[in-house]
């Protein structure tokens, strides 16, 4: 019986445990995304027309692009990169203007 009672606290304290940890980390990852996505949503989305005429590849990675992001000096990259980018520095990956 005593047996018994040690593996329930146990449970029940290894089940706190990882309920609290999991909470924490969707909580602090969720936050993350979400700022992600507003830094991204300064910025808006390319037209395909835009995309057509330019037939170019982004800057950061060299792929061509299907959708893309323009910086107010009107360089176009794909959101993904951008926001490495950004995360390093402030500034337009190309030209080094001030962008947020």
């Amino acid at each position: 019986m005593l047996l018994q009672r040690n593996v329930g606290l146990a449970f029940l304290c290894v089940t706190t445990n990882v309920y609290i940890s999991y909470r924490d980390l969707l909580h602090n990852v969720y936050r993350g995304l979400q700022e992600e996505m507003c830094k991204l949503a300064r910025f808006r989305k390319a037209t395909q027309h835009e995309l057509a005429t330019l037939e170019d590849v982004c800057a950061v990675c060299l792929l061509p692009m299907r959708s893309a992001r323009v910086t107010p000096c009107k360089h176009i990259f794909h959101g993904g990169c951008l926001l490495p980018c950004l995360k390093q520095k402030r500034t337009c990956p190309l030209c080094n203007q001030q962008i947020c």
